[in-house]
């Protein structure tokens, strides 16, 4: 078996968990006990990028964010580890979870409009707020997503961290929405050299925060 197959097989597996039977459920705590890792972003990057473009039906580009990350035109920022999880089959379903809630922000128009713009924490509590209308959204096709919630909120609660790691930030889009929904993949590729020193720079979404913190400070 090839490496494509190896990656669509698994990505089936999280979407026929995400159907009815969420992740790890039959795992046992010796096995979670001796499976327990961290999950590193660029391990899963294929799988990821996969499962994002068959949820999405556009050519969806996963990018390492510095921190919780978000979504903006075709380009999904995701954290570059994980370690909550009581094994690395559970790590690697807060990933799973991130990219199907993102595609269903992107779906639902959840983020800033080009003309609009809030500061970190506004963009934080705008996710945040729409976390339960996305939920009601996602659920009836992928009824696996409330358990891998119900976990991950819990683990975060355990550790004293904020829900923000669960849906992201706002982001401002660097096009109008219907120009990135669903572009086609030999379009992007005429971007050529320029594409590829975007999906290489840093997260972009961490120099928007400080450009706009230091534009608060001049002012």
């Amino acid at each position: 078996m090839d490496w494509q197959e190896k990656t669509f097989h698994r990505v089936w597996h999280w979407v026929k968990a995400l159907k009815g039977w969420g992740l790890n459920g039959n795992a046992t705590s010796e096995q979670l006990q001796r499976d327990a890792q961290s999950v590193t972003l660029e391990a899963i990057r294929p799988e990821l990028t996969l499962l994002a473009r068959l949820l999405t039906g556009a050519p969806i580009e996963v990018l390492t964010a510095e921190a919780e990350g978000g979504w903006r035109d075709q380009f999904f920022y995701l954290p570059s580890a994980f370690c909550l999880g009581q094994s690395s089959a559970e790590n690697r379903s807060f990933y799973v979870f991130r990219v199907v809630c993102l595609s269903g922000q992107r779906q639902l128009g959840l983020n800033w409009e080009p003309n609009q713009k809030g500061d970190l924490a506004e963009s934080r509590e705008r996710a945040a707020a729409g976390a339960e209308h996305l939920l009601a959204a996602l659920t009836p096709n992928y009824p696996g997503l409330a358990a891998i919630y119900a976990t991950f909120q819990q683990r975060l609660l355990e550790q004293e961290l904020p829900e923000y790691w669960l849906w992201g930030r706002w982001m401002v889009p660097l096009q109008p929405l219907s120009a990135a929904v669903g572009k086609p993949s030999h379009e992007s590729e005429k971007l050529g050299d320029n594409q590829q020193t975007v999906l290489q720079a840093p997260a972009r979404e961490e120099v928007n925060v400080l450009f706009e913190d230091r534009e608060a400070m001049d002012m």
